[in-house]
């Protein structure tokens, strides 16, 4: 397992009201933040080693957003209703954000459990070859030859 970005104390600072929360125990809290984090981890296992070692608030505040939609969702609400359009509206935001992260374009300060660039697995492309071959080189006549 990956590391935790965020806990129950986040949800409210980042995502929710917390009387929303009010009738979400605290253990499917902390059910939903582990699940959003391994989530977040499945775009982010495809770039850094994991798990990470430390992350910014941008880890934690999206990884909350998806946590809270989680909970919303299983709960209920009305997506129609005012500010209850933001749960999914956040969700999706953060949604893409992570699929920048897969796709390198959005570089959020992580610190991996394998520094970048030590560590060629996921950080840079792989290429295989199979074992080195002679090329033939061609004389002015036409005439190949092995070098």
């Amino acid at each position: 397992m990956g590391s935790q970005y965020c806990n129950p104390s986040d949800l409210t600072t980042y995502g929710i009201n917390p009387i929303a929360l009010s009738d979400v125990s605290l253990p499917e809290q902390t059910a939903a933040c582990v699940a959003a984090s391994e989530r977040a981890d499945s775009y982010m296992r495809g770039r850094y080693s994991l798990p990470l070692l430390s992350w910014g608030q941008d880890v934690t505040m999206m990884t909350a957003y998806v946590a809270v939609y989680m909970l919303m969702s299983a709960r209920g609400y009305n997506p129609s209703a005012g500010a209850d359009d933001m749960i999914r509206v956040r969700y999706e935001d953060a949604i893409k954000w992570f699929e920048g992260i897969q796709r390198q374009n959005t570089h959020p300060d992580v610190t991996p459990s394998v520094a970048l660039g030590q560590n060629a697995g996921p950080d840079l492309p792989q290429v295989r070859t199979s074992p080195q071959r002679r090329y033939q080189e061609f004389s002015g006549s036409g005439t190949p030859s092995v070098s």
